[in-house]
């Protein structure tokens, strides 16, 4: 996939390309668990596209659950949600989409191993319906449950 990446970042535009192959090795990184990595490209996306930001910012915020940085977690949590809040380029739906992930991201953090907060967390999800990168949500919930 990685080759994938680098072998077509030519047919993009020239001045969307660097910030195109960062994302999506940081994305590739991520789903690899590469986390250390996935951090590094991050710093290499320029986030003046607002998509870019709001992604990037999710993956952050997944990186630190999957690290157990709870510390980077809640305060990078704080920041997004401020984020959402201030930027009024969101439309509402993204807006409450990635506030979902934000708010059920840092409830899952806090239910630690209690069985039934993690399956009360669970129905609350699957009760909305808009929420960012619900599949990975949902596969944190179900391994934390097994």
């Amino acid at each position: 996939m990685e080759g994938f990446i680098h072998d077509h970042s030519d047919r993009l535009p020239a001045s969307h390309r660097a910030n195109a192959v960062a994302y999506n090795t940081a994305n590739l990184c991520f789903h690899r668990t590469e986390y250390r990595q996935a951090l590094a490209q991050l710093r290499h996306v320029d986030l003046d596209d607002v998509f870019y930001r709001l992604d990037a910012r999710a993956i952050l915020l997944k990186t630190y659950f999957e690290m157990g940085d709870h510390d980077a977690l809640f305060y990078h949590a704080s920041a997004f949600r401020t984020f959402l809040a201030r930027n009024r380029t969101i439309s509402d739906r993204q807006r409450k989409v990635y506030q979902n992930l934000v708010r059920f991201t840092l409830s899952l953090a806090r239910c630690g191993t209690e069985r039934h907060r993690i399956r009360t967390l669970q129905q609350r999800v699957e009760a909305t319906p808009n929420v960012a990168d619900l599949a990975w949500l949902e596969g944190r919930i179900e391994e934390m449950l097994t």
